[in-house]
């Protein structure tokens, strides 16, 4: 078979595309993972006190923000910790890393300070770390800075068995304002319990 340069430059941009969705895939696809390989992907940590860490996988949500011309994006996932003292229940939860862009002139970082499910109650969020990154102006318009803040949210065992089979979906919210959505897919959740209660 001969190639021509039109094939051989539809193979190439072919090839291209494919590899580019392989490297942007893999936190888009655990969204469509089935339980079983979210459940073969947990990572367990034991510490030197013999306590245990789950850890799921990342899932990501990001929206472009015009004012520093860059992506707000928030990693979080659910981690389970079983304490070295067996009498202590496991305590459950889920792990934020916002990573964001603010016009410092509006202001300085998120307030937010709970999570807000579909019926409007809220559970706290603790365990807060702030941190300011880089400021500059953006766009050569916009003085903006980045910021990166972590915490947690406890969750029940109750809440996680209920919502494994239809999912769970959180807002990340101040007293004045919703920020993002947190969406926990009903088999991500379904494949974290039982990679921790087949080995707790």
């Amino acid at each position: 078979m001969v190639m021509t340069v039109n094939n051989l430059s539809i193979l190439f941009r072919a090839a291209t595309l494919l590899s580019l969705l392989n490297l942007t895939g893999c936190i888009e696809n655990i969204r469509g993972a089935s339980s079983t390989e979210i459940r073969q992907d947990i990572a367990v940590e034991v510490a030197p006190d013999n306590s245990y860490t789950w850890k799921a996988p990342e899932l990501l949500v990001r929206h472009f923000r015009v004012t520093y011309c860059g992506y707000d994006r928030v990693y979080y996932r659910l981690s389970a910790v079983k304490p070295a003292d067996s009498a202590q229940e496991l305590q459950f939860r889920l792990v934020i890393d916002a990573n964001y862009g603010l016009n410092t002139a509006l202001k300085k970082m998120h307030d937010f300070n709970s999570v807000k499910f579909i019926d409007g109650s809220t559970l706290p969020i603790t365990n807060v770390n702030h941190d300011v990154g880089r400021c500059q102006m953006f766009c050569e318009m916009y003085p903006a800075c980045l910021y990166r803040d972590r915490a947690d949210v406890e969750l029940s065992l109750a809440l996680l068995e209920a919502s494994r089979h239809t999912g769970l979906v959180l807002t990340l919210a101040s007293a004045e304002k919703d920020f993002e959505q947190l969406d926990l897919p009903a088999e991500y959740i379904d494949g974290f319990l039982q990679a921790v209660q087949n080995q707790k």
